[in-house]
C-alpha cells in the first residue's frame, strides 16, 4: 500500500471532479487543481479572499470557489486557465451557493433567504427567485435537469414553486399542508414530489408536476417524526426513516405502506451472524441474545450510508468507544483489493497480499476501529 505526501488543506475543502479525473483543494485562498492520478498540480489559481466553498460543475469543466464574507462567488475553468468569473452579491451578501445541473448556472442565495439569484455563465443574465425557505432541503433538481422545485415561506404559510431551467420561467406554484415544511426531494424519474414536515409532526406529501396531492402519509402521532427520505432508483419505493428507529417503505402505486425495517435494542434471530471483539476480552461471535448499545452521533453518517458500500451484504449495528458491533446475513465476503470505499469520514480499505480485507474507521470521539476480514471466513472487530 502507498501513500502520497501529506498536503495542506484548509476548512477540509477537498472535492473529486464528478468524472474522477481531478482533485481541487484550498489552501486558503488558494485553488489548487491536481490530476486524481499522479496528484500532479495542474492549474494554481488565487481568489480575492479566504475560500469557504468550493464545488464543481457536473461536467467538470469548471470549479465555483464562494467566499461567504464577502458576498464573493469566482469561477475558475479547466479547459481555459485564463477565464475566470467573479460574481458579487454586493450589500445582499451570500450564505449559499451552487451549480444547476446543467453547469451553465449558479444560483447564490442572499442573506435572511430573501432571495436566489440565478447567473448565467454563458447569456451573462440575471434571474431572481423570492421568498426561499431556509429549511434542512429547500431545494431540489430533477435528474434530467429540467425542473427546479424551491421550498418557499410566505404570509407565514408554506408553498412550492416549480420552475423550468431552461428560463428560469414558473412552472407551478401551489401551497403545501405543512405546519414546518423541512424537506424536498424529487422522485429520480421527475415525475413525484416528496414533501415532508418539521420533525415534531409524522407528515409526508406526495405531489405530482402539476401540484396535484397524490396521497399523504403518517405513521403515527404525538412524537418525533420523519427524520430522513430517500427514494429508491427505480422511484418504485420511498424510504422514510423515522425518530422511532425504524425504516418504513411505500410503494409507488398506492402509497402504502408494505413493509418496515426495525432497529431492535437486542437482537434474537439465530439466522443473524453477530461478531464483536471487546477491547481485553475474548471475542464475541454469534452470541445472542445481543444488546446492542446507542450509537454516537459521530458514527451515524458511516453506518446511515451503509448500503453504499462495495459489499452490500452487510450492516454495522453499534459502534462505541470500546466496542464494533457488526451484523450480517451471512459471513462477509472478501472484497477486490485496491478498492476505495466513500462510505463514512475516514472510512479506507485496502487489500494484503496474503488477500485479506483491513478496513479501519474513526472519528474525533473514538479510538481507531479496525476490522480483519477474509474469504468464507467469518468476520472479526477488534479495536485498538
Amino acid at each position: 500500500m502507498n501513500f502520497s505526501e501529506v498536503f495542506k488543506l484548509s476548512n477540509l475543502l477537498c472535492r473529486f471532479s464528478p468524472d474522477g479525473k481531478y482533485l481541487a483543494s484550498c489552501v486558503q485562498y488558494r485553488l489548487v487543481i491536481r490530476d486524481a492520478n499522479t496528484l500532479q498540480i495542474l492549474q494554481l489559481h488565487t481568489c480575492l479572499d479566504q475560500i469557504q466553498h468550493i464545488e464543481w460543475s457536473a461536467d467538470s469543466l469548471f470549479v465555483l470557489c464562494a467566499m461567504y464574507k464577502r458576498g464573493l462567488v469566482q469561477v475558475w475553468s479547466l479547459e481555459q486557465p485564463e477565464w475566470h468569473c467573479k460574481i458579487d452579491e454586493g450589500s445582499a451578501g451570500l450564505v449559499a451557493s451552487c451549480w444547476s445541473p446543467d453547469g451553465r448556472h449558479i444560483l447564490n442565495t442572499t442573506e435572511f433567504h430573501l432571495r436566489i439569484t440565478v447567473w448565467s455563465l454563458c447569456t451573462k443574465s440575471v434571474s431572481y427567485i423570492k421568498y426561499p425557505k431556509a429549511c434542512q432541503q429547500g431545494i431540489t433538481f430533477t435528474r434530467d435537469g429540467r425542473y427546479l422545485a424551491l421550498a418557499e415561506r410566505r404570509d407565514c404559510r408554506d408553498y412550492v414553486s416549480i420552475f423550468v431551467c431552461s428560463d428560469w420561467q414558473l412552472l407551478r406554484h401551489f401551497d403545501t399542508d405543512t405546519q414546518d415544511l423541512t424537506g424536498i426531494e424529487w422522485a429520480p424519474n421527475g415525475c413525484v414530489l416528496a414533501v415532508w414536515d418539521t420533525c415534531l409532526e409524522y407528515k409526508i406529501l406526495l405531489y405530482s408536476l402539476d401540484g396535484r396531492l397524490l396521497s399523504a402519509y403518517c405513521a403515527y402521532e404525538w412524537s418525533l417524526g420523519i427524520k430522513s427520505v430517500a427514494w429508491s432508483p427505480s422511484s418504485q419505493f420511498l424510504a422514510i426513516g423515522s425518530y422511532d428507529g425504524k425504516a418504513r417503505l411505500l410503494n409507488h402505486v398506492t402509497w402504502k405502506m408494505i413493509t418496515e425495517f426495525e432497529h431492535p435494542a437486542t437482537i434474537n434471530d439465530p439466522k443473524i451472524f453477530v461478531h464483536g471483539w471487546l477491547k481485553g476480552q475474548a471475542p464475541l461471535q454469534s452470541v445472542l441474545p445481543v444488546t446492542l448499545p446507542t450509537l454516537p452521533t459521530c458514527c451515524r453518517s458511516l453506518l446511515s450510508r451503509g448500503d453504499q458500500g462495495p459489499c452490500r451484504k452487510y450492516w454495522a449495528s453499534a459502534v462505541t468507544p470500546g466496542t464494533v458491533l457488526w451484523a450480517s446475513a451471512r459471513p462477509l465476503p472478501l472484497q477486490r483489493g485496491g478498492q476505495r470505499d466513500r462510505l463514512g469520514r475516514g472510512w479506507e480499505n485496502w487489500g494484503s497480499s496474503r488477500g485479506l480485507e483491513r478496513e479501519h474507521f474513526g472519528s474525533r470521539e473514538q479510538d481507531v476501529q479496525r476490522c480483519y476480514r477474509g474469504g468464507g471466513r467469518s468476520s472479526q472487530l477488534c479495536s485498538s
